[in-house]
This record gives C-alpha cells, sequence and structure tokens, in this order.
C-alpha cells in the first residue's frame, strides 16, 4: 500500500484505496516514521542522522502534499465541469417552468377577475334591490380575502355582501352619532369642530373619546399659551403711546398701531380673533 499514486490507477480508484485503507495505511507507512522520530534522542553523537531523518521526514511530506494538492485539483476540475454542466440543465429547465407558471398566472388572475366582476355584479344588484343609500354603496369594498380568493356559492356571497351594508349602515350612524358629539363639545369649548371631526374620520378603530379629549388639549394648550403672552405684556407698562418698558428688565419696545380691514367667514374670522387674543395683542371695534 502506497500513499503515491500509482501510473495505472485512476483518480477515483486512488483516493477509494486510501480512504478504505486509511487503517494499514497509517500502520505501516506514518507511524513507523512517528515512532522512531520519538524515541531518537538526539545528542553529540546522533545529531547527523537527527538531521539527515528530519530531512527525509520533510521530503515525505512534501510528496504526499504534492500529491493531496493534485488530486483536489483534479477533483474540483471535474466537478466543476459537472457542476457547470448539470446547472444548465437545472436552468433551462427553470426556465420552462417559469414559462409555464406566466400562463398559469394569467388565467389564475382571469378567474379571479371574473370572481370580482360577479361580485361587483351582486353589490349593484343587491344595493339596488335594499335601496341602499349611496353613501353606503360608496363605502363598500370589496375584500379580495373575503369574497374573491376563497371559492364559495353565489348565496354566500349574497349573504355577506348584506351582511357588511349592515355593518356599514350601523357605522354611518355611529359616525353621525359622534360628528354630533364632537360638534357640541367643539361649540362649548369654542373651537372649530371640523378639524376634529376630520381626526376622527382617519381613526382606524373609531372612538368619539380620541378626538373629544385631543380637543381638550388643544385649549389647554392654547390657554397656557395665552396666559403666557398675558404674562410677558402685563410686565411692559406703556409710558407712551409709542413705547413700553419692561418693568423688571428695563426692556424697551415699540407699540404700533394699525389699522386693518378683514374678509372671510365667520369660522376665518373666529380662528382669527382667537390667535390674536392668545399673543396678547390688544385691538378694539371701530365703527
Amino acid at each position: 500500500m502506497d500513499l503515491i499514486k500509482q501510473p495505472d490507477q485512476t483518480i477515483n480508484d486512488y483516493v477509494i484505496s486510501v480512504v478504505n485503507n486509511d487503517e494499514t495505511i497509517f500502520n505501516e507507512l506514518i507511524k513507523p516514521i512517528i515512532d522512531q522520530a520519538e524515541s531518537l534522542v538526539v545528542t553529540d553523537g546522533t545529531v547527523k542522522s537527527a538531521k539527515k531523518q528530519h530531512s527525509e521526514i520533510n521530503k515525505q511530506i512534501k510528496q504526499i502534499s504534492d500529491v493531496r494538492k493534485q488530486i483536489k485539483k483534479d477533483l474540483l476540475g471535474q466537478f466543476n465541469t459537472y457542476e457547470k454542466q448539470v446547472m444548465s440543465y437545472e436552468k433551462q429547465l427553470k426556465q420552462a417552468n417559469d414559462h409555464l407558471q406566466e400562463q398559469i398566472n394569467y388565467f389564475a388572475e382571469q378567474e379571479l377577475e371574473s370572481r370580482r366582476e360577479m361580485v361587483r355584479g351582486l353589490v349593484n344588484q343587491l344595493a339596488s334591490e335594499r335601496d341602499e343609500p349611496q353613501e353606503v354603496f360608496d363605502r363598500f369594498v370589496i375584500d379580495e380575502k373575503r369574497y374573491i380568493t376563497k371559492r364559495q356559492s353565489k348565496l354566500e356571497l349574497e349573504r355577506k355582501i348584506v351582511e357588511d351594508f349592515g355593518l356599514i349602515e350601523q357605522q354611518l350612524r355611529n359616525d353621525e352619532l359622534a360628528y354630533r358629539l364632537i360638534t357640541q363639545e367643539a361649540d362649548s369649548l369654542g373651537l372649530d369642530p371640523q378639524p376634529y371631526i376630520n381626526t376622527y374620520d382617519g381613526l382606524l378603530v373609531k372612538d368619539v373619546n380620541s378626538p373629544i379629549n385631543t380637543m381638550h388639549n388643544d385649549l389647554k394648550r392654547i390657554e397656557d399659551e395665552k396666559k403666557k403672552h398675558q404674562e410677558v405684556l402685563a410686565r411692559f407698562k406703556a409710558v407712551s403711546n409709542k413705547k413700553a418698558i419692561d418693568e423688571s428688565t428695563g426692556e424697551t419696545k415699540n407699540l404700533l398701531t394699525t389699522t386693518l380691514e378683514l374678509t372671510g367667514t365667520l369660522d376665518q374670522l373666529k380662528a382669527l380673533r382667537q390667535f390674536i387674543d392668545n399673543v396678547g395683542i390688544q385691538y378694539k371695534k371701530i365703527n
């Protein structure tokens, strides 16, 4: 048994021979060299032979290492050729299968679109038969998972459509009540209700308390800002019709007077007055 590939051996036969005879090769070729090296004690009298043995072991290591590297190179070369060829088969099969999948997807989408058209027809028909308000019809959404992707009978679809009509009608009633509550609360606080109605409409989970709480937080913020401005103004004492002085710091500021003619809706003018109050600007009505 040898660790060196013989001329008449194929690469596969050589590799299999080494793997199958691992214990024999070690015991007959490797272990004796190891035992001899480990048993040698280097002295003045043996140092020359020790150097020679060390050199021989290096040569043997290089010899079997060179064979190992060459075998690896040859095997990898064969594998790379094999891999390249097989990957080309895989690529061609995938291309053919992808083309097939495209056609399958096309017909699947055609079937889904046919179902969508059928459901749209049922929605229109049932809305007409039930005399549903336009607002209910406008809010109706054909959910793909609920109506389209799952095969179901016409009767089951009609049941779901009527059920969703009912949910929309209930939500519209809830919204109407919420709008009324928001408007009443805003009016009582002197605020414009529309921004808070818009906030309510934008909620995923409808909760009238959310915009009302925001309303009170906004009012508190406005009052805090107004108080802050008033505190600043309170420190200033007019020393003439053109100047005021901060009695705590001695800072002086110019007082300016201007006359404006404003045009706007009642809500806009209310909002402007609220802003003027918040920043502490003094004003009076001119007849």
